[in-house]
């Protein structure tokens, strides 16, 4: 597919790509834990620097020195903002973002007047300088990296993430350190969006400080939610989405609005779906490969309960006789009209007890 694309193209798509990488570490902040940060693309920047300070002649030293950095700035900004919660969190990190985007990252010791100009890495004598070579590695760094965060997500740290998001004053309560916990989460999230901030700066090459605003901060932020914050592919919708969006406002002049506005538009028709486009798709997805069957074969019924449920509301029938099944109500099987006996549903989930 790269191959068909033109090498400006390549970095029109390769754009959308980095920024994924930067909203993947909302993943485990945001996503798993539930704490609002409106910074990460300031990390980001911080990481970009970072890469051009230390990174010469493509040396892997330059994103390196930027996941610990940025994960030291990740730990000092959590450190009094881990008492905070909603909207307080929320106003403290983009206090800190609107100071780093006016006092720093427009000092002329920073980023200078324009832009600074970096050079791309080199892996073991492999270079990376071409376009197409770039975006393939950026694609093999996003799918390393959202594996990451997956297997995370079923280890001891991404439960107690998710625990925390859940109720912070019952993790106190069974001994764990909320405190301890959020700044680890944060720190994490820090390096992660510092190494996206490094390949970002090195896919354009010439970076500057209009590219880590605040503003575009809020934009990814709002794009990963509608993609999916707790999705290993959300951040790659909402880096696609927001490439998209700088691309028809770039070829477009009267559509040159789509790039402000276009994320709260779709948040405004999202709002029925909180979970995010990847999850709604997915659900569609099961729905069609469940009534694909193939002849002479009796479908198997898969229902999936979900605790997201309202409180009160009516189940499918197919759900309701999942239900019985799982319960041990009902002692008989229906059978098809030939006599061949229908199975009963499976309910789908991953807890012990086959409810999600």
């Amino acid at each position: 597919m790269v191959s068909l694309l033109a090498e400006r193209d390549v970095l029109r798509v390769g754009h959308g790509l980095a920024i994924a990488l930067v909203v993947l570490s909302m993943v485990p902040l945001t996503g798993y834990a539930g704490q609002v940060s409106l910074c990460q693309l300031t990390f980001a920047g911080i990481g970009a620097y970072c890469a051009y300070r230390f990174g010469e002649d493509g040396s892997l030293m330059g994103p390196a020195v930027a996941v610990v950095v940025t994960g030291a700035v990740g730990a000092l900004v959590a450190l009094p903002a881990v008492r905070l919660q909603g909207l307080y969190l929320a106003l403290s990190t983009l206090a800190f973002a609107v100071f780093m985007d006016v006092m720093v990252f427009q000092h002329p010791r920073v980023f200078s007047v324009g832009s600074v100009i970096l050079d791309r890495v080199e892996i073991l004598g492999v270079s990376f300088e071409g376009e197409r070579a770039y975006f393939m590695l950026l694609a093999a760094v996003y799918g390393a990296c959202a594996v990451g965060v997956l297997a995370l997500r079923r280890g001891r740290l991404g439960r107690r993430l998710v625990s925390l998001r859940d109720s912070p004053a019952a993790c106190a309560t069974l001994g764990l350190s909320v405190t301890r916990t959020k700044l680890v989460v944060f720190t994490l999230s820090a390096a992660m969006a510092g190494f996206g901030g490094a390949m970002f700066a090195g896919l354009r090459v010439a970076v500057g400080a209009n590219d880590f605003t605040m503003v575009d901060g809020l934009q990814i932020l709002l794009l990963a939610v509608i993609g999916g914050i707790a999705t290993g592919s959300g951040p790659l919708f909402a880096g696609t989405m927001f490439a998209i969006m700088a691309i028809v406002s770039q070829e477009i002049s009267w559509l040159s609005w789509l790039h402000a506005v276009g994320p709260a538009l779709v948040g405004i028709g999202m709002a029925r779906h909180p979970e995010g486009v990847v999850v709604k798709i997915g659900e569609l997805w099961r729905r069609v490969r469940a009534r694909r069957v193939e002849p002479g074969k009796v479908p198997r019924v898969e229902v999936t309960l979900t605790s997201r449920l309202p409180f009160g509301a009516r189940l499918a029938p197919e759900q309701a006789r999942t239900l019985d099944t799982a319960l041990g109500i009902g002692a008989t099987c229906p059978t098809a009209g030939d006599g061949a006996r229908v199975p009963t549903p499976v309910l789908a989930g991953s807890g012990a007890d086959g409810l999600t």
